[in-house]
């Protein structure tokens, strides 16, 4: 888990997702008076993109705009509600994501 901000979420999100790397360690949830967490993002499927048509671009500058511009990223939110119980919303993109995040 990661406290992030309002502004930005998604951007954050997508930067750990680049770089995330797997070991055996695990960690508890932390206390809830400390970290009120209100949304889970599940994501099933990352990845960055360089261009539109997939296909590397000539000047790196361009493939990094393109990269920014059009990931694939497929998942869920999951909507914490503790008093109605939880929603979810399959998102399909990052518009999708950031629509189900407002």
């Amino acid at each position: 888990m990661v406290g992030i901000g309002e502004a930005g979420a998604v951007e954050a999100m997508r930067g750990m997702l680049g770089q995330l790397k797997y070991g055996f360690d695990s960690k508890g949830l932390p206390d809830r008076k400390k970290f009120d967490y209100r949304f889970v993002v599940r994501t099933d499927e990352f990845k960055e993109r360089d261009d539109e048509g997939g296909k590397p671009a000539d000047d790196a500058a361009a493939s990094s705009a393109a990269q920014r511009k059009n990931p694939t990223w497929k998942g869920t939110v999951i909507k914490i509600d503790r008093q109605n119980g939880n929603s979810e919303t399959p998102f399909d993109g990052i518009d999708q994501l950031k629509e189900a995040l407002a």
